[in-house]
């Protein structure tokens, strides 16, 4: 079994296969088709919350991964309008939400797309605390570059 019928059988929510084909198989939860999806793209795209929980709980599920044009399994479950689903990815620590596919386009402009209005409020409500997270970030960053030059010029 491959890659590739992993990410079928995500696509077609078919939960024992990718079960078997993860745990019987050993195939690698982050496999992908000849787009570069994998299976948690496929499931987030449907907006199959079972698929989804199951592959989140991998240990070695690259919950960020990218297709050959950029697009995340954030921005595929934006676009599926499963707000449930979308809450789901947003429960991964190692969750992205900011990021751009090839075009620019963040997951806040997929959900947008879709026209779901609870999750397009709720994508934009979340890209934009990490908006201010990153910036907020970024200045204590550079707060704590400049008081380290100070305290350096004055030894």
């Amino acid at each position: 079994m491959s890659g590739i019928e992993l990410c079928e059988a995500a696509a077609e929510g078919d939960f024992n296969t990718v079960r078997e084909l993860i745990h019987d198989e050993g195939v690698d939860v982050n496999a992908t088709d000849e787009s570069n999806w994998t299976a948690l793209h496929n499931a987030a795209y449907v907006g199959d919350e079972e698929i989804l929980m199951f592959l989140l709980a991998q240990d070695d599920i690259d919950v960020n991964a990218t297709d050959n044009s950029g697009t995340t399994p954030f921005m595929n479950v934006a676009l599926s309008g499963n707000i449930e689903a979308v809450k789901l990815l947003l429960s991964h620590p190692k969750i992205k939400i900011t990021l751009k596919d090839n075009r620019g386009q963040m997951a806040v402009d997929y959900a947008k797309k879709r026209g779901v209005k609870d999750v397009t409020k709720l994508v934009r409500k979340e890209t934009s605390i990490a908006m201010k997270m990153m910036k907020g970030a970024k200045r204590l960053s550079q707060g704590a570059r400049r008081l380290s030059q100070r305290l350096s010029r004055r030894r």
